[in-house]
C-alpha cells in the first residue's frame, strides 16, 4: 500500500510489544540501556519494536523514544516514501508508526 500510518501526531510513548501482521513499525532503540534513543529501525512485518531493536541493534526498544511531529524526518531517515496516509496522517492505534 505505501501508506504510512500514525504519521503526525504521535503520542510520547509508545508500546514496544505490540505488533500487527501487516504493519512495519517505526521503532526508537538504544543500543545501551540510557532514557532516550539512540536512532530509528523499521520492523519486519508481525514484529515488534522489542524484538526489531533486539535483532536490529542489540539493544532495547525505547517507550518514550518520540517527539511529536517528527514523522517525516523518521520515515525519510528509514527510506521509506509515503504516498499516501490513513486518518489524514495523525496517529490512531497502538501499532503506529508504521508503514503498511
Amino acid at each position: 500500500y505505501q501508506k504510512c500510518l500514525g504519521f503526525r501526531q504521535y503520542p510520547t510513548t509508545l508500546d514496544c510489544s505490540v505488533a500487527h501482521p501487516s504493519v512495519r513499525r517505526v521503532c526508537p532503540c538504544a543500543a545501551s540501556r540510557v532514557p532516550f534513543y539512540d536512532h530509528y529501525v523499521l520492523s519486519d512485518l508481525a514484529e515488534s519494536c522489542s524484538a526489531a531493536c533486539t535483532r536490529r541493534t542489540s539493544g532495547t526498544c525505547v517507550s518514550t523514544g518520540f517527539d511529536i511531529n517528527e514523522s517525516q524526518a523518521v520515515f525519510a531517515l528509514l527510506g521509506v516514501t509515503c504516498t499516501g496516509t490513513d486518518n489524514n496522517g495523525d496517529y490512531f492505534a497502538a501499532d503506529q508508526p508504521g508503514y503498511v
